[in-house]
């Protein structure tokens, strides 16, 4: 910016009139809500909604898969029996 435009505009800034009222203009909520109630409506979903809808769906479907293999087709799972130890005894020098 110029500095000459700036010196300007500061000028304006420093004698324009103070607003001292503290409370908003009249009808200022009726207008707000007239406002949000014409706005349009957006129905689309974003790219980023999209993009973590489907990560969070693949990642379940990843979880339920893993909880599934490990449960029931590794060897050697819920094989709650006792180890024998008596071979590792004998075979000491």
């Amino acid at each position: 910016m110029k500095p000459e435009r700036l010196e300007s505009l500061l000028h304006r800034a420093r004698n324009s009139r103070r607003i001292s009222a503290e409370e908003a203009p009249a009808f200022f909520a009726q207008r707000v809500a007239a406002r949000w109630l014409s706005a349009p409506a957006e129905n689309e979903e974003s790219r980023w909604e999209m993009f973590a809808l489907r990560g969070a769906a693949l990642s379940g479907a990843a979880m339920i898969l893993a909880v599934a293999l490990s449960g029931s087709l590794l060897p050697g799972n819920g094989d709650e029996s006792e180890l024998d130890y008596t071979a590792e005894v004998f075979s000491l020098p």
